[in-house]
C-alpha cells in the first residue's frame, strides 16, 4: 500500500511519517506524533488519526486509528514504539528509539522500568533528548511479545511515559 495522508483529529496532534510512504505486507509504517503539549486537554482524550492510502488494487482507502491518553501525568508513545517485528528466539534482538522532548520544559529521566529485556538511556548532547536501547533477552517464548518501559520523569506534566514493546517471537 501506498500512504497518501495522514490527518490528526486535532491541531495539537501533528503526524509525521518517519519513513517512505510504502508499507509492504507484514511490515509496518513508522508514524512520529508530535504533541503540543501546552495546548492539550487535561484528563482523558481519545481522538484519531485518518491515514489515507492506495492498495494493491489502486483504490483510495482509509483508515482511522486511535489514540488515546491522559492529558495530565501518564503519556503513552503509539504508535511509537520498540516493534520489533518477527525475530528469532536464540538471536540478539536490539532496537533503539529517541524520545525527543519538544515542550520549553527541562525533561530529566528519574527511573526506567521494563519486565523484559535491558534498557539503557543515554541523553543527547546539547539537547534535551534521550536515546533508548532495548535489547530483548535471548532466550523468549515462541508466540506474541508484548511489554511495555515505563520512564519516570521530573516532568510537571508527564511524570509517566509508557513506552509499547511489541515481537512475534519463532524458532
Amino acid at each position: 500500500m501506498r500512504i497518501q495522508n495522514i490527518k490528526s483529529s486535532q491541531t495539537w496532534i501533528q503526524p509525521v511519517l518517519r519513513n517512505n510512504n510504502t508499507v509492504y505486507p507484514w511490515r509496518a509504517a513508522d508514524i512520529e506524533l508530535n504533541f503540543e503539549t501546552e495546548r492539550m486537554p487535561k484528563g482523558r482524550f481519545n481522538e484519531n488519526l485518518t491515514v489515507k492510502y492506495i492498495d494493491h488494487k489502486g483504490e483510495i482507502r482509509t483508515l482511522k486509528l486511535p489514540i488515546s491518553g491522559e492529558g495530565s501525568q501518564t503519556y503513552t508513545l503509539a504508535p511509537e514504539r520498540f516493534f520489533f517485528g518477527q525475530i528469532n528466539a536464540g538471536a540478539e534482538n536490539t532496537k533503539v528509539l529517541v524520545l525527543k522532548n519538544l515542550t520549553s520544559t527541562e525533561l530529566q529521566i528519574e527511573k526506567v522500568e521494563t519486565d523484559i529485556g535491558t534498557i539503557t538511556v543515554k541523553k543527547e548532547e546539547n539537547r534535551n533528548n534521550y536515546q533508548l536501547t532495548l535489547t530483548l533477552p535471548q532466550v523468549l517464548a515462541k508466540g506474541i511479545l508484548k511489554s511495555e518501559v515505563r520512564l519516570q520523569t521530573s516532568h510537571p506534566q508527564m511524570h509517566l511515559i509508557k513506552i509499547p514493546i511489541f515481537a512475534f517471537v519463532s524458532e
